[in-house]
């Protein structure tokens, strides 16, 4: 392909766009909510990330890298959600500051 693109900034777009998708009616969700909102947002964007990656012609190999990705940023996303929702994070600042 003689069209150069920057994957990075690729993968900035598409996660802003799968995280409103995932994201855009969790307006009072509870935290268990947030949590399995964001594991399912983190192995989608594991599967796009794997085949975005992807140089050239695509392998065999892709299916274990797709499922190496979907597992490790689900892991990653949700640890950041949870990391967010506890008490402190900045979900529940934000919640918490709408209550004074």
């Amino acid at each position: 392909m003689s069209f150069h693109y920057d994957r990075y900034q690729l993968m900035q777009a598409i996660g802003a766009t799968v995280s409103d998708f995932f994201f855009k009616d969790a307006g009072g969700a509870s935290a268990a909510d947030l949590r399995e909102r964001a594991a399912a947002m983190g192995t989608i964007i594991g599967r796009i990330q794997a085949v975005v990656a992807e140089e050239g012609e695509v392998g065999p190999g892709l299916i274990d890298e797709i499922l190496r990705l979907e597992n490790e940023l689900r892991a990653r996303v949700t640890e950041n959600a949870g990391n967010a929702i506890r008490p402190g994070g900045g979900i529940f600042q934000v919640i918490d500051g709408g209550r004074k």
